[in-house]
């Protein structure tokens, strides 16, 4: 239970000036740091205490930032004790800013656990599950696995069942899992979707899980004419990494690997590594033991005797068609007679079924005759209440609108109902009816009136009414005297209405009529014969029945008419059986009866029976011809959506997607041979597009699909990938084979392409030996595309290579990095993270240095040490530096706009530049774009610059100190260069390498003198000294001793993002 407590503070969030103006003892603005300082850490709302933090309020102003213009959104944040709750009620303004409010909030007889568990399930809520998890993340000791678990046709299951049944699914399979294993950890993700973390299993205790999930079976459409509704599990499955915290890049992984699982069938489970589990593995298993016993069928499992065989197949389906339907008729001639009677209940049930169909229709039939003729009075008391009745034709226009309304109404007479319960017509005829329900209902209860009354002289009618309600006017009614108008009333004659009844459903004609509840009828179909037959002239069909069929029936009806039921009885009269179908009208206590002798309903049907009967047995030739005809044309369809779905369109045989099933096929069925999978490009192809066009290109491929082809054996596979790419299955695993044959394909696609399109090409193989067969056929391909794309030197080798299974973490990330890099710098999964350094002469802070980070979606935080070396070696690097120095610039600017005090920052500069002459430019005009002061910034070159370079290096150094910035050199000392770099470069600080103090035999007495003489030196020539990866007290003590001018490492600060860095650097600065 939540007591909601009083607004405590107010604020508008200016997002274009990161402003906040608080509603305060005055009102007052500020930047977001100064707000969170003021009321937060000084506790000034006295709400939250411990676990309020900066990144928390940072949190806040992202979720304002994404609200649409107009609407609000609530955050509610709880402290510790699980009591105390702070909640901040945002509404987004069209000025791009947002208003906010913060209430302090009480929990009553409540607990943490509680507001932790979801409502439903009792399992985790999704913010406790992620915080649990990674909770149990950092305290991994080995072999962590997270599970994401989706459930299968639950969609269908909860909108065809009803949400209730949902939620007992739900409920249900959560409280399975939640039971399923040990020292788990289990939550509901959002909707359908559960996450199982398991802590410290081993491979087969997993396996053990997964099997168990995907035994879980539930079915709760039995019972209620529904087909089955089955709701199974499906898994993704990813292995926690060493070093891995955050819940949101493993649960990536798992997510991923779950659509693959859902893309492969339901009920299925897949691992990110690329494993596959599912309950059809065991029928794979035993078709393989079958398929064992006769190898001859491996021989048409190709894709070229495939559509071959496909052809013979479709003969003898079609002709075991035939013979199975000739069996067929036989066997249903011979068992026919034996369900005569079965079949004769099945007939009459059928036959209600029809009759109550056709109850609805007559029904919806009446319904809409009443509301239209009830709209129709609606729309005249309407004019009629607009009528001026002071006016001198006001009698006119009333008798008009009467008029009108006649002619509507096909057979209607219209009446006023008076105040005084007189019933007025236009003629001057007037009957009173104080008396009647007519009466009771419109004057009385003003409401509406459907239901019949006899008129003397004139007969039953139908009448139906509405009252005029406040609308009642006075009116001199024809000349008479004043009066009010009650109402109005349409009176339609009996035999008007049964023409609304008169519709036949079988070849004899059925007894309609309207009954009232006593029994009384109130209207008959038109003439039927019936009417004499079946109720011998009464008005009463409970007094018709009783003398034939006793009181068990009409007893049965009369219960049925209490409770508003449909219902069907058989009943007899002069030994004719009859049967009679009744439903409620949903007007007043009408009841709607349809009777129709049995005879009438088992002829139609019986009759069709016996001549389907006598068609079966006398044409089943021409049946049997149909069903070919259809069989034939089924193929037909079959075959071109298995032209659509598996053939390409360039080659005209298999594309990839089929490939890849009949290479799992042929693996799996052919186990005890080997295979391998080989990747095939022709480089420089879109030249040959530009030269002849995409028409003759695309003969260019069919040209070398047909080469390959040719060159394989029946138990080998080729498709066309995509633009110049083939991939094969070929039976080999010798590398000289391999290598033999393939060079004897590549020189003959080569001769082919060079005399019919004198066109020089070359072509590159990657090649994949397949050694297991836990993974599929894309795994296998990716893995000869990763061999074919190292291939440097398409010239050596004969362009082929061989995939070595140590690039399976190297060669392989490799190619995913070089692979995502553009786009991840379009998507700015770059980072800049700030390590400050400490002056340690007066203990404040000396600087800080841009380190890159790079978030990836999938695969989390990837280090500088695993890119930058391969950003460096394709030139990536230098759009990597230029995008860090702008973000560097940036976050200058807004430390500078907000009146804070920045600090220099120093940023580092790769070798690569050197290489493009006047590269400083593109650094400078960064600077002046966001209006940097040139002191704020130094570049940060490396040692192995002054090798390589050293001329060049000379001009950068001049060109940055003309600039009026200032530079140094990182790594000091990493690549046992001499002293004499010193004199030769003028650079203004020095950074010691980390390897001083981390060396083999640690910051021992030699690594102290040497360290201790640099420093001295460096001072000697005016330079100033950063000694870098400083994480111990210690070596602090010895620094401090030695007058180094300030430290960087872990000791004193981190790597942290820019909102952390610029909340310690505000703190310090006041």
């Amino acid at each position: 239970m939540i007591e909601e407590g009083k607004i405590i503070l107010k604020f508008n969030i200016n997002f274009k000036r990161q402003m906040i103006i608080v509603e305060d003892d005055k009102v007052s603005a500020m930047s977001y740091a100064e707000f969170f300082q003021c009321y937060f850490s000084s506790k000034r709302i006295g709400v939250i205490e411990s676990d309020f933090t900066y990144s928390t309020f940072d949190e806040l102003i992202e979720k304002s930032i994404s609200l649409k213009v107009g609407t609000s959104q609530m955050a509610t944040y709880i402290s510790d004790d699980g009591i105390n709750i702070i909640r901040f009620i945002f509404q987004k303004n069209e000025d791009d800013s947002a208003y906010c409010e913060i209430y302090k909030v009480q929990l009553i007889n409540s607990n943490k656990d509680q507001l932790s568990r979801d409502y439903l399930t009792g399992v985790l809520s999704r913010g406790s599950l992620i915080k649990e998890c990674e909770n149990a993340m950092r305290n991994m000791i080995s072999n962590d696995y997270l599970i994401v678990i989706d459930l299968d046709n639950f969609k269908i299951a909860n909108d065809t069942l009803g949400h209730i049944a949902g939620d007992t699914y739900l409920k249900n399979i959560s409280g399975m899992i939640n039971n399923i294993g040990k020292d788990q950890i289990v939550g509901r993700y959002g909707g359908d979707e559960f996450v199982l973390y398991l802590r410290n299993i081993s491979k087969e205790y997993l396996m053990d899980i997964v099997e168990k999930i995907l035994d879980i079976r539930l079915d709760y459409s039995e019972g209620k004419n529904l087909a089955q509704i089955v709701v199974t599990c499906s898994l993704g499955i990813t292995k926690i990494e060493a070093g891995e915290f955050k819940m949101s890049t493993a649960f990536e992984r798992a997510d991923h690997a779950l659509y693959k699982a859902k893309h492969m069938g339901k009920n299925t489970a897949y691992f990110s590594t690329g494993e596959f589990y599912s309950h059809r593995n065991q029928q794979k298993n035993n078709l393989k033991k079958k398929v064992q016993k006769n190898n001859k069928k491996l021989q048409r499992k190709n894709s070229r005797l495939f559509r071959k065989e496909l052809r013979s197949k479709k003969i003898f389906n079609s002709v075991f068609a035939l013979a199975a339907l000739l069996i067929l008729i036989v066997f249903s001639m011979v068992i026919s007679s034996f369900y005569s009677k079965s079949f004769e209940e099945r007939t009459k049930n059928e036959a209600h079924t029809v009759m109550q169909d056709i109850s609805s229709q007559i029904e919806s039939n009446i319904l809409s005759n009443i509301n239209n003729w009830i709209g129709q009075l609606k729309v005249t008391e309407n004019i009629i209440s607009n009528i001026d009745t002071d006016a001198s034709n006001a009698n006119y226009l009333l008798s008009q609108a009467l008029t009108v309304l006649e002619q509507q109404i096909d057979g209607c007479s219209v009446s006023l109902l008076l105040e005084s319960g007189d019933l007025y017509y236009r003629d001057g005829i007037e009957y009173n009816v104080s008396s009647s329900e007519l009466a009771d209902y419109v004057i009385a209860r003003d409401e509406e009136y459907i239901g019949t009354y006899y008129i003397n002289y004139v007969g039953e009618r139908i009448v139906f009414a509405i009252p005029f309600g406040e609308h009642q006017i006075q009116f001199n009614v024809f000349n008479d005297d004043n009066t009010k108008i009650a109402g109005i009333v349409g009176l339609l004659p009996i035999e008007n209405f049964a023409k609304i009844l008169n519709s036949t459903a079988f070849s004899g004609t059925p007894y309609f009529s309207l009954v009232k509840k006593d029994g009384t009828i109130i209207v008959n179909s038109a003439s039927s014969e019936l009417v004499t037959d079946v109720f011998h002239g009464t008005n009463n069909i409970f007094n018709a029945w009783d003398n034939y069929n006793g009181k068990d029936i009409t007893n049965e009806i009369i219960t049925n008419f209490e409770q508003k039921n449909n219902g069907v009885s058989n009943i007899t009269i002069d030994y004719i059986e009859y049967i009679s179908f009744y439903s409620p009208v949903l007007i007043g206590d009408w009841y709607l009866f349809i009777t129709v002798p049995s005879s009438v309903v088992l002829n139609d049907i019986v009759q069709a029976f016996n001549f389907t009967e006598v068609v079966i047995n006398s044409l089943f030739v021409l049946i049997s011809i149909i069903i070919f005809i259809l069989t034939t044309l089924f193929n037909r369809l079959r075959t071109k959506m298995q032209t659509l779905t598996y053939i390409d369109p360039i080659t005209k045989d298999i594309n990839y997607e089929r490939f890849k099933i009949d290479a799992e096929k042929l693996l799996f069925q052919d186990s005890e041979n080997t295979y391998c999978i080989v990747y095939l490009n022709i480089k420089h192809f879109k030249f040959l597009v530009e030269n002849l066009g995409q028409n003759e290109s695309n003969d260019v491929l069919k040209d070398v699909f047909e080469i390959i082809e040719n060159e394989l054996t029946p138990m080998e596979l080729v498709c066309h990938v995509i633009s110049d790419r083939f991939a094969i299955l070929m039976n080999e695993f010798d590398e000289n084979i391999i290598k033999k044959r393939l060079i004897n394909i590549s020189n003959k696609i080569k001769d082919k392409i060079n005399t019919n399109y004198l066109f020089e090409i070359v072509v590159t193989q990657g090649v994949y030996k397949i050694t297991d067969s836990k993974s599929n056929i894309a795994v296998y391909t990716d893995r000869a595309h990763v061999a074919q794309m190292a291939i440097k030197d398409f010239y050596s080798n004969d362009g082929i290579n061989f995939f070595d299974e140590t690039w399976e973490e190297t060669d392989a990330m490799t190619f995913d990095i070089e692979h995502k890099q553009d786009n991840a710098l379009k998507e700015n999964q770059f980072h800049v993270y700030y390590q400050m350094k400490k002056n340690i002469k007066d203990d404040t802070w000396y600087g800080a240095e841009a380190l890159v980070r790079w978030i990836d979606p999938i695969h989390g935080m990837i280090l500088p040490g695993v890119f930058i070396p391969l950003f460096e070696k394709n030139g990536f690097v230098i759009k990597v530096d230029l995008y860090v120095f702008e973000r560097v610039c940036q976050d200058l600017n807004e430390i500078l706009s907000l009146g804070g005090k920045p600090l220099r920052i120093s940023v580092n500069v790769s070798r690569s530049h050197l290489l493009h002459n006047n590269f400083l430019n593109q650094y400078f005009d960064i600077m002046r774009k966001y209006n940097i002061s040139p002191d704020l910034v130094e570049f940060e070159l490396t040692e192995s610059m002054a090798y390589e370079s050293k001329n060049i290096l000379i001009c950068v150094i001049n060109e940055i100190h003309k600039f009026g910035s200032t530079c140094s050199i990182d790594d000091f000392g990493s690549g046992y260069s001499s002293l004499n770099m010193l004199k030769e470069f003028d650079f203004d600080v020095i950074k010691l390498d980390q390897a001083f103090f981390k060396g083999r035999n640690g910051f021992d007495d030699k690594a102290k003198t040497i360290v201790a003489s640099i420093i001295n030196l460096c001072h000697e020539l005016g330079k100033q000294v950063v000694a870098e990866g400083i994480e111990d007290i210690s070596q602090v003590e010895f620094l401090k001793k030695n007058n180094c001018d300030a430290i960087q490492g872990f000791y004193y600060s981190k790597p942290e993002p820019f909102t952390e860095y610029k909340y310690n650097l505000d703190k310090n600065n006041k």
